[in-house]
């Protein structure tokens, strides 16, 4: 899973899967699902992400990923914390 905010758009799109869209669907005004061939969502753009999502902190509960990433822009050296 990868979230990337777009500031010069104030667009955040939250990608699920690494395999690409084939169609969009709608969720509401500014918000897209991008879904696969299947109609598995793969990816989630929402536009005026600032009014929407509070942008300043992520918290993340109960996920079962064995490594996080935190990258900035420019990449500088990304943290990665491993369980």
């Amino acid at each position: 899973m990868k979230f990337s905010y777009f500031p010069e758009t104030d667009t955040l799109y939250i990608r699920f899967a690494d395999r690409s869209g084939t169609d969009v669907v709608e969720i509401t005004e500014g918000m897209i699902a991008d879904v696969d061939a299947q109609g598995v969502i793969v990816g989630i753009e929402i536009d005026s992400a600032r009014t929407v999502a509070d942008l300043q902190g992520l918290v993340f509960e109960r996920i079962p990923a064995a490594t996080i990433q935190f990258l900035r822009e420019p990449p500088e050296t990304p943290a990665i914390i491993t369980q």
